[in-house]
């Protein structure tokens, strides 16, 4: 089975043109264990191919998981429940998660630290907390496997899936401190990164659109106006072919936004009938009632 995960491996990464000490690097290894794991005469950890197959885009789960033992599996199962809990903005339950897991002996290192600090960034950002503060942890957690990381070098990484995330949350606290200027830059490298990255489908039909919206705001505020639409745009297109549609709400009041701004009134009525349709159909209510606030006291709309 070692051999069969090496071959895997290898073919991948050489599909995708990544050098072995470059994913080395990317997965805190060092080249010497890349070399082993691809001839098969090296057992990796569980969270050690997890992270390899994240970066290689490698959705063939099923050559790893005689590596699980319970206690494994259990966290493999906490980490999507964490990732769904995001997904869907339940802040209530994912902190009470959070606590539940901040002792459990699998999430003290590696991915599954880094993902626990991603939850608790976002929690807290939901919250109100010093955006610098959250800043900072964000940028720890990436530190884990990229201890060089630096945020004006994004696109020469290799990044996983939740590295993704984390940087997008940097760019995000950088609008609620509307340094909109670094927001635009680190979303703009970012999406560079994703178009060549090698995340599976899944992965980035959740990311671009939460990249694209943050990337929006900045364009917005910065009064590139038809540059925002445009990000707007691609995002909803990804929300659609994917039918993922959790980010389309947000997306659609930044737009009807721009439109308020171009004085296309006509527009901004439609939109946000659409992104209330939107927030019944995924059951968001809350979200509802945000776009029924924006749409009474920022852009005039009184239809409800």
């Amino acid at each position: 089975m070692n051999s069969i995960i090496g071959a895997i491996i290898k073919e991948r990464r050489i599909q995708c043109g990544i050098k072995q000490i470059d994913l080395a690097d990317a997965s805190g290894l060092d080249v010497t264990t890349i070399v082993k794991i691809e001839k098969g005469t090296r057992i990796a950890r569980f969270d050690t191919l997890l992270r390899i197959y994240e970066i290689l885009g490698i959705t063939e789960f099923a050559t790893i998981k005689h590596l699980m033992d319970d206690d494994v599996f259990e966290s493999f199962r906490e980490r999507n429940e964490l990732y769904q809990m995001v997904l869907e903005k339940d802040y209530p339950v994912l902190e009470k998660k959070i606590d539940q897991l901040s002792g459990h002996e699998l999430f003290q290192t590696g991915i599954n630290k880094q993902l626990l600090v991603y939850c608790q960034c976002i929690v807290l950002m939901e919250r109100g907390d010093n955006v610098e503060l959250l800043r900072d942890m964000a940028i720890s957690a990436i530190k884990i496997f990229i201890p060089n990381f630096q945020s004006n070098n994004i696109q020469k990484y290799l990044l996983a899936n939740l590295e993704a995330r984390l940087i997008e949350f940097i760019a995000s606290t950088y609008t609620a401190d509307s340094v909109h200027e670094k927001a635009v830059e680190i979303g703009k490298r970012l999406i560079e990164n994703l178009n060549r990255s090698r995340l599976e489908d899944s992965a980035k039909a959740v990311l671009y659109p939460s990249v694209l919206h943050n990337l929006s705001i900045g364009l917005y505020e910065l009064d590139f106006v038809d540059e925002s639409i445009e990000a707007c745009d691609q995002a909803v297109c990804i929300c659609v072919a994917n039918k993922c549609f959790h980010y389309y709400p947000d997306v659609m009041i930044v737009k009807s936004r721009c439109l308020y701004k171009q004085g296309d009134n006509y527009s901004i009525h439609r939109y946000i009938r659409q992104a209330c349709a939107v927030c019944e159909l995924i059951g968001d209510y809350k979200g509802m009632e945000k776009i029924i606030k924006v749409a009474r006291q920022e852009l005039g709309v009184e239809f409800f």
